[in-house]
């Protein structure tokens, strides 16, 4: 009798980590994506920055390069912060299939 209420509370117990777990992942994921969104923007803004301060440089050859030099570091930025967001996603992922392989075994 008892033994089959200790195991309804591991049950339980079991199913609400689940939901809580994929809560916080979810929420965890959201906030990740917005601020890898405010990242791209910010370094969208100084790449323009950037380049602005370059086209008022030396006309020719130079200024072609510090502004291509600019794209270049930009593309390079953004890359890294795509390659950081989809790193944290596979691992958001990986620990809701966890989550989800715990729950089905109370089932």
């Amino acid at each position: 009798m008892f033994d089959r209420r200790e195991q309804n509370v591991q049950l339980a117990g079991i199913r609400s980590k689940k939901q809580f777990g994929m809560a916080s992942l979810q929420n965890e994921l959201n906030q990740q994506f917005k601020s890898t969104a405010l990242q791209k923007e910010s370094a969208m803004v100084d790449s323009l920055v950037a380049m602005g301060t370059a086209q008022l440089g030396q006309a020719g050859k130079s200024t072609a390069k510090g502004v291509q030099a600019n794209m270049a570091a930009l593309q390079r930025s953004l890359m890294a912060l795509d390659t950081e967001m989809s790193g944290r996603n596979v691992s958001a992922h990986l620990q809701m299939a966890e989550l989800q392989a715990d729950a089905s075994l109370s089932e």
